[in-house]
């Protein structure tokens, strides 16, 4: 299911949200681990263009997406489906 969010968001906001992926990456390979505060690692300017590429989002619906941004940008670091499943499991544990 996550697979296919992501592509699907990939899709609908285009460059906007490999933009907010490759922030997301950037910041986990920076930090080493998991992101304490992810929602301070898209600036002002990429929000912006992320909301626009979604027609125009309100904070709530903004925060929604950029955190299927961060989870695509975990798997991404992980570099397969079966390690980021068990990351999911662990975080649902």
């Amino acid at each position: 299911m996550q697979v296919f969010e992501f592509t699907l968001l990939e899709r609908v906001a285009g460059r906007h949200y490999q933009e907010a992926v490759a922030a997301y990456l950037q910041a986990l390979r920076r930090e080493g681990d998991l992101l304490a505060r992810p929602h301070r690692v898209l600036d002002r300017r990429r929000r912006k263009a992320l909301s626009v590429a979604f027609g125009g989002l309100d904070d709530e619906e903004l925060h929604l997406w950029a955190s299927v941004a961060y989870r695509n940008a975990i798997l991404e670091l992980l570099g397969d489906l079966k390690a980021f499943a068990g990351h999911l499991r662990r975080q649902a544990g």
